[in-house]
């Protein structure tokens, strides 16, 4: 069950629905219908951008300037805290600098959003290994384009290379080796940076029943909503809205995000019971 400490009210209409009014965590799609949705911890994983590649070929780095990025395009406005990395080195003991900076038409910006410095200790040696690198500060990100960057920051580190996808077209890379005054265009594929999304405490977050993270359910958010607006969730009682429900039926979240159906999904997740097509009996959940 998710931490209820942030919600901001929790009244009862004169229904018997009983209502949880809090902020969007993400933006919630439904139109008229509710969404099945969880309440966010502030340690649950819901998602993770740019899968991890090493098929590619890649350019290594070795002294002190140079490095590479490559384009993240965010389209849920979200709160990162730090960068995961498919990579690896021949050898070296200087000191990587990661960082997310803006997007400058299309080319990598000036700008730096958030960034880290790890040791060449912390990469794998030889073969290629996934490291998670916590930024200093956790930072919010609107929906657009951003670059995730890796820049050997000082000392050397000897043939650094960032994964690469073998796919054509899958994302655009550059390079620089002058610590990102100047960046050359290097190949129109994504490299392996990834970034790991957690809830907020507090927030709505839509449920999916078959992706790990998403495998809760709390509430239905009853309005559309865009991220970080005030929203209203119903817990239990008399729920309507939906649409062509078979009835009498148990409803389960699904494993299609924001869907529910009278199959489990992958984690069972039980929601309620439909009396007539387009309303159902909300189970309480606190």
């Amino acid at each position: 069950m998710a931490n209820y400490t942030a919600l901001q009210q929790y009244i009862t209409n004169g229904n018997g629905v009983s209502i949880i009014q809090s902020l969007s965590g993400e933006t919630i799609y439904g139109g008229t219908l509710p969404v099945p949705c969880f309440i966010g911890d502030g340690s649950t994983l819901i998602e993770y951008i740019n899968p991890n590649q090493t098929g590619g070929s890649n350019h290594q780095y070795t002294n002190s300037g140079e490095g590479v990025t490559t384009q993240i395009i965010i389209s849920e406005a979200t709160d990162i805290s730090d960068i995961t990395l498919t990579c690896k080195k021949a050898g070296g003991s200087g000191f990587l600098r990661v960082e997310i900076r803006d997007d400058n038409a299309g080319t990598p910006g000036s700008t730096v959003l958030g960034s880290a410095i790890i040791s060449a200790g912390t990469i794998s040696t030889g073969s290629f290994g996934v490291i998670t690198i916590p930024l200093s500060s956790q930072i919010h990100l609107p929906v657009g384009t951003y670059w995730a960057t890796a820049i050997v920051d000082s000392g050397f580190i000897n043939n650094f290379e960032v994964g690469t996808s073998n796919i054509p077209g899958s994302g655009l890379t550059y390079e620089t080796s002058d610590n990102g005054s100047t960046w050359i265009f290097y190949d129109n594929r994504e490299s392996s940076f990834g970034f790991s999304l957690v809830t907020i405490p507090g927030r709505f977050y839509i449920s999916d029943a078959g992706f790990s993270g998403r495998d809760s359910f709390d509430i239905f958010v009853t309005t559309t909503q865009v991220y970080n607006v005030i929203t209203n969730g119903t817990i239990s009682g008399d729920i309507g809205n939906f649409s062509s429900l078979s009835f009498p039926s148990l409803y389960y979240v699904s494993d299609t995000r924001g869907i529910i159906s009278t199959t489990p999904g992958s984690t069972s997740l039980k929601v309620g019971k439909s009396f007539s097509a387009t309303n159902l009996i909300g189970y309480p959940r606190i």
